[in-house]
């Protein structure tokens, strides 16, 4: 392990195919940070890894959000990147909430569909 002499850095190492991978302490929140780098064939170097979006939708925000609650627990989530979409339409991403009491145990999804089909979208048993 090397210290490049970064502030709050703790170690940088190399794995033996040579993937740099920083590991760093956040000095406000004292949360360790892992940075991984991905090579890049492109401009053949190496390229620190970023997350994906947030939004299963890409850069496009959710304009329509539909949900469907049994006894006050939220059984179907869906989003939409069209305002006022048609819940027929089969564009759709449906999440899946299973509870157990008042205990959230699974939540699956997204799958791709129409809202008004969410109950038969291949959730699992």
């Amino acid at each position: 392990m090397v210290n490049p002499g970064y502030p709050n850095v703790i170690a940088v190492r190399q794995d033996t195919d040579d993937t740099p991978h920083d590991l760093e302490m956040a000095g406000d929140t004292r949360s360790l940070k892992v940075a991984l780098y991905v090579y890049n064939p492109d401009s053949l170097s190496w390229d620190r890894m970023r997350q994906p979006q947030i939004s299963p939708l890409a850069d496009e925000l959710p304009l329509d959000t539909r949900m469907e609650y049994s006894s006050g627990k939220i059984i179907y989530k869906g989003i939409h990147a069209t305002h006022k979409a048609v819940t027929s339409d089969t564009s759709w991403l449906v999440w899946k909430f299973t509870w157990v009491g008042d205990d959230l145990t699974r939540m699956e999804g997204p799958l791709e569909g129409s809202y008004d089909g969410r109950a038969a979208l291949g959730w699992g048993a």
